[in-house]
C-alpha cells in the first residue's frame, strides 16, 4: 500500500470514525496549519493567527520559519482528481467526503481560497448526506478558514457560527476552543473587540480545560494585545502573566518571547522604563527579534533622558551607552541587508506595534515638562527622522513595485497581440517599458541616498553636539572633584595646626624652666637643694618627651591623612579614629567659625574589635559629616536665641555583627525633600563658593560601594541632625 493511499485512508478514519480520542483534533490542526499555508504574506503579518488559535500540537509546526517543512501531506494532486471524479460518477459519499476535502486543502496550500471553499461545501453537503455530525462540524471550520484566506470575514462568520451551533451535539475532543479561537480572530478583523475579547477568553478557558496550555496562552495573549490597544493596562498585563504562567515550562521559545514583548510593551506605555528593558531582554533572550531589539532602543533612549533631567548622571551616562552600543549594532544589521526588501510581516508588525503604543505615547507627551519634551526631540530627531524616511521609502518601493508588476503585465498582453502584427513593434513597446522601469528604479534608488546622506549629516551632527556636551560636563565634575579635595585638606590641615599646638606650647614653656633650674642648680648652696632642684630637672624633661611624642604621633596622622590613590585595608580600633577625627574637626571649625562655642559629647563602646578598613577614607568621611555638624551648629547659633547650647555628640557602638557610629547635632536639621537628595553628586545647601556638592556623595561611595556598609540621615527642621554608619566587622 502506497503513501498516498495510506494517507487518504486515515482521513476518511477521522471523517468517518471521531470516536478517537484525539481524531478532532488532529483533523482542526491540520485544517488549521493549511490556513496558515494559504495565507498571503500580508494575512500573516497582520494577524499572527498561529498564536491567536493555534494549539500545542499545532504551535510547533507553524511558525513562520517551519510553515513549509511542517505542513501534513494529504494526498497526491492528480490521484486525488482521479479519485475524486470515481466518487462522483459512483455516488460513493464517504470516498467523495474525504476526497473533496483533501483537495480543498490542497487549495488552500496552493492559495486559491475561492476553489477550496468549492470543494470544502462539496464536503460539507456530502457530510450533511451521511448525517455525521463531525464530519459537519469540520466542514464549517474549513469553510471558515478559506473565507479568512479570502478577506471575507462577514462569510467567514456565518460559516464559523454554524459550527458553533453544532458544537454541543458532535462531540469533538478540542474542537470547541479551535471554534471560539477562530470565531475571535474573524471578529478581531472586523473590528468588533469587545465580543472578540469574550471568545478569545472562552477559547482560553476550553483549551486549559483540555490540558492545552500554549494553546491557552496564544488566546490569552491576543486578549492581552486588543486590551493594550484599548489602554486597558491593568487588563492586559493581568492577561499576559496569565499567558506566562501556563507556558513558563513549556518549550514553546517563540510564544514566550512574544508574551515578554507584549508585558513590556505595557510598561513602556505606562513610563516605566526600566521595567519594560527587563522584559524586552528576556524576550530577545527566547527569540533574538530585530523589532525588539529596536524597542529596547528606545527604551534606552527613554531612560537616558528621565536620568539626564533628574541629574543622575551616572545611571544616564550607562543608559547612553546601551543605547549606542544596541544603536552601531542595529545599523550595521541594516548595512548588511539594505538590500532586503521588508517583508510586509515585518512591516506589519511595526504598525501592530505603534498601534498599541500610540495613544499613550500622545499621553505621556503631555505629562513631560517643556524642557524635557524639548530635550528629547534634540536628542532623538534624527532618529525619528530617519525611521519615518526609511519607512516612507518603503512603502514608495512597495508601491512603485506593484506598479511595475502591472505595468510589466501590461506591456506583456501588449506585446502578445502586437507580435502577430510585427515582432519589430513588439520588441520596441517592450524597450520602452524596460526603459521607463529602469528610470524609476534609477530615479528612486537616487532620492533614497540623498535622504540617508541627508539624515546622516544631522545624526552626525547632533552626535558631535553630545559629545562637546559630555566632554564640558566631564571637564566640571573634575574641577568640582579638586575643589571638594582642596576643602578637605584645609579643614584637616586647620585642625592638624591646632591640635599640634598644645604640645608645642608644653615643650616650650618646659624648656624655658628646664634653662631656669640649671642656672639655679649651678648656683645651688648645699647637696639637698641640688638634689631637688635635679629631681624638677627630671621631671620637666620628661613632660618635654611626653608632649613630644605627642606632637610626633598627631604629625603621623597628618602624612597618613594626606597619602592618596591608597586602597589597602588595615586593622583599625574606630574609637581611636574618631575620636582622633573629632579634634581635628573641633579645631578647624574653630577657625574658619571662630564665635563657634559648643559642647563635644563623645561615647565610645568599650566592646568594639578592630575592624579592616581604610583608615583614610573613613576618617575623610567622619570628617566630612563633623564639618558639616559644626557648620549646622554654627547657622542656628546665629538665627537662635541666646539661650541654645551647640552640641555634638559622637558616639560607637556594637549591633548585629555590625559597628555602628553615630555623629549627630542639635542645628538647624534638614527637611524631608534636601534629605532626599543630601547623597546626590554637585547636591548641596551651603552658599555658592562654600559647598561643592561632593562630600557627602563621596562619603556615601566610601561606604557602601568600597567598604560594603551602611550611611543614612534621620534629621527634623529645627532640631537634630543624625548620620548613622554601619560597618560590617568581616568586611
Amino acid at each position: 500500500m502506497n503513501t498516498v493511499y495510506r494517507t487518504l485512508k486515515i482521513n476518511r478514519y477521522l471523517f468517518s470514525n471521531f470516536k478517537s480520542k484525539f481524531g478532532c483534533v488532529f483533523v482542526c490542526v491540520n485544517f488549521l496549519l493549511l490556513f496558515f499555508l494559504s495565507l498571503d504574506a500580508r494575512a500573516q503579518a497582520e494577524s499572527d493567527f498561529a498564536f491567536d488559535v493555534g494549539d500545542s500540537s499545532a504551535l510547533r509546526y507553524i511558525l513562520p520559519t517551519r510553515i513549509e517543512k511542517s505542513l501534513p501531506k494529504v494526498g497526491n494532486e492528480s490521484l486525488l482528481q482521479d479519485r475524486y471524479k470515481q466518487a462522483l460518477k459512483n455516488n460513493n459519499e464517504r470516498v467523495l467526503l474525504v476526497t473533496s476535502s483533501s483537495l480543498g486543502m490542497n487549495s488552500l496550500k496552493k492559495k486559491d481560497p475561492v476553489k477550496a471553499i468549492q470543494y470544502f461545501k462539496k464536503a460539507l453537503s456530502t457530510a450533511e448526506n451521511l448525517q455525521n455530525k463531525k464530519a459537519i462540524l469540520t466542514s464549517h471550520i474549513q469553510i471558515a478558514i478559506a473565507f479568512i484566506s479570502a478577506k471575507k470575514y462577514d462569510d467567514a462568520l456565518a460559516s464559523i457560527q454554524q459550527a458553533e451551533k453544532i458544537l454541543p451535539t458532535a462531540k469533538t475532543g478540542n474542537a470547541e476552543g479551535i471554534v471560539y479561537a477562530v470565531s475571535a480572530y474573524i471578529l478581531k478583523n472586523k473590528k468588533e473587540v469587545t465580543t472578540a475579547s469574550e471568545y478569545f477568553l472562552r477559547a482560553s478557558k476550553s483549551y486549559t480545560a483540555k490540558g492545552e496550555k500554549v494553546a491557552a496562552a496564544g488566546c490569552l495573549n491576543a486578549l492581552g494585545e486588543i486590551q493594550l490597544k484599548l489602554n486597558a493596562s491593568k487588563e492586559s498585563l493581568e492577561s499576559f502573566s496569565a499567558a506566562w504562567n501556563l507556558i513558563s515550562s513549556s518549550k514553546e521559545n517563540k510564544i514566550k518571547a512574544l508574551v515578554l514583548r507584549n508585558e513590556g510593551l505595557v510598561y513602556f506605555k505606562k513610563g516605566m522604563f526600566e521595567k519594560a528593558v527587563e522584559f524586552f531582554n528576556k524576550s530577545v533572550a527566547f527569540d533574538n527579534q530585530l523589532i525588539v531589539k529596536k524597542l529596547l532602543k528606545d527604551a534606552y533612549m527613554q531612560l537616558f533622558t528621565v536620568n539626564g533631567f533628574s541629574n543622575n548622571f551616572t545611571k544616564a551616562d550607562y543608559y547612553h551607552e546601551l543605547y549606542r552600543s544596541l544603536k552601531d549594532s542595529l545599523l550595521r544589521v541594516d548595512l548588511l541587508t539594505s538590500k532586503r526588501k521588508l517583508t510586509t510581516f515585518e512591516a506589519e508588525e511595526k504598525i501592530q506595534i505603534i498601534e498599541m503604543l500610540q495613544r499613550e505615547n500622545q499621553a505621556q507627551a503631555e505629562k513631560m515638562n517643556q524642557q524635557q519634551l524639548e530635550l528629547s526631540q534634540v536628542i532623538t530627531k534624527s532618529d525619528f527622522e530617519l525611521q519615518q524616511k526609511d519607512q516612507a521609502l518603503e512603502e514608495k518601493e512597495n508601491e512603485l513595485s506593484a506598479m511595475s508588476k502591472e505595468k510589466a503585465e501590461k506591456e506583456r498582453d501588449i506585446a502578445r497581440k502586437e507580435l502577430l502584427i510585427t515582432r519589430q513593434n513588439s520588441f520596441r513597446n517592450l524597450l520602452i517599458g524596460v526603459t521607463i522601469v529602469a528610470f524609476l528604479f534609477i530615479f528612486l534608488f537616487y532620492n533614497r541616498y540623498k535622504i540617508k546622506r541627508d539624515s546622516n549629516q544631522n545624526l552626525q551632527k547632533a552626535n558631535q553636539e553630545l559629545a562637546e556636551t559630555l566632554e564640558q560636563l566631564k571637564s566640571t565634575q573634575n574641577q568640582l572633584v579638586q575643589s571638594e579635595k582642596m576643602a578637605s585638606l584645609g579643614q584637616l590641615t586647620a585642625g592638624i595646626a591646632h591640635e599640634i599646638q598644645n604640645p608645642l606650647n608644653f615643650v616650650n614653656n618646659f624648656s624655658e624652666t628646664s634653662i631656669e633650674l640649671f642656672d639655679e642648680l649651678k648656683n645651688a648652696s648645699n647637696d639637698e637643694e641640688r638634689t631637688a632642684i635635679a629631681n624638677d630637672l627630671k621631671l620637666i624633661i620628661g613632660k618635654i618627651n611626653h608632649h613630644g611624642k605627642r606632637a610626633e604621633q598627631i604629625v603621623k596622622n597628618m602624612l597618613l591623612h594626606s597619602r592618596t590613590g591608597s586602597t589597602e585595608k588595615e586593622l583599625v580600633d574606630i574609637n581611636d579614629l574618631c575620636d582622633e577625627i573629632s579634634g581635628l574637626a573641633f579645631h578647624g571649625a574653630r577657625v574658619t567659625m571662630p564665635t563657634l562655642q559648643c559642647k563635644l559629647e563623645k561615647n565610645y563602646s568599650n566592646q568594639l574589635p578592630k575592624v579592616k578598613i581604610n583608615r583614610q577614607d573613613i576618617g575623610r568621611v567622619l570628617l566630612n559629616i563633623m564639618s558639616n555638624g559644626f557648620y549646622a551648629l554654627n547657622m542656628r547659633k546665629k538665627q537662635s536665641e541666646n539661650n541654645y547650647l551647640p552640641e555634638l555628640k559622637v558616639s560607637t557602638n556594637l549591633l548585629n555583627n555590625q559597628i555602628e557610629v553615630r555623629i549627630q547635632d542639635n542645628g538647624t536639621g534638614m527637611p524631608p525633600e534636601v534629605r532626599n537628595k543630601i547623597f546626590e553628586p554637585f547636591f548641596t545647601t551651603k552658599p555658592t563658593g562654600e559647598g561643592t556638592g561632593l562630600g557627602l556623595s563621596m562619603s556615601y561611595d566610601i561606604i557602601t560601594k568600597e567598604h560594603q556598609g551602611q550611611i543614612k540621615v534621620e534629621s527634623e527642621v529645627g532640631a537634630y541632625t543624625a548620620f548613622i554608619i554601619h560597618l560590617p566587622i568581616n568586611a
